[in-house]
């Protein structure tokens, strides 16, 4: 089958497929199937998982074939509103948990009059309150995350406190 891409939470039909006489078919590992024992289980995962399709010809001789489907899991995507860039090494940084599921993903931090303070492609680094260089003053800034998957946007504000 083909690989497939879910949201957490979500669930994906994997669709084996067996030509032959005399098959015994299972998927491994099993963990989050509804059934391994069938060609078209559903599968629950909560991480990233690659599933394999075994097949056995008991027709003449044994022969043996697999296949793999691998099933990636999009986190849920939650987004502090604060932080506090004071160099004491607590939550100096806008670190958004599990964003890097989302690889092409494009964060956008805008000051009050529209201007681009952060720009990131993909979560490669965190915020740190900084622009050019230098401390941004506290305040509210507003926040918009192109996750690319499915036309999900989230926009929202995010305030440094120091």
């Amino acid at each position: 089958g083909k690989d497939t891409l879910i949201e957490e939470g979500s669930t994906a039909a994997l669709h084996g497929i067996v030509a032959g006489n005399k098959l015994r078919y299972f998927w491994t590992p099993p963990n989050y199937l509804d059934n391994p024992g069938i060609l078209n289980p559903t599968a629950s995962p909560t991480e990233n998982i690659t599933y394999t399709l075994n097949v056995i010809s008991e027709d003449g001789c044994k022969k043996t074939a697999t296949d793999q489907v691998v099933i990636s899991v999009l986190k849920k995507v939650k987004v502090p509103n604060a932080f506090t860039p004071n160099s004491d090494m607590v939550n100096d940084f806008w670190e958004i948990p599990d964003l890097n599921t989302y690889p092409d993903a494009q964060i956008s931090v805008f000051n009050r009059y529209g201007q681009s303070v952060f720009k990131s492609h993909g979560y490669t680094q965190h915020w740190d309150g900084n622009f050019e260089g230098k401390p941004l003053p506290v305040g509210v800034y507003y926040y918009i995350i192109d996750l690319k998957v499915k036309n999900r946007v989230i926009k929202g504000t995010v305030t440094i406190i120091r």
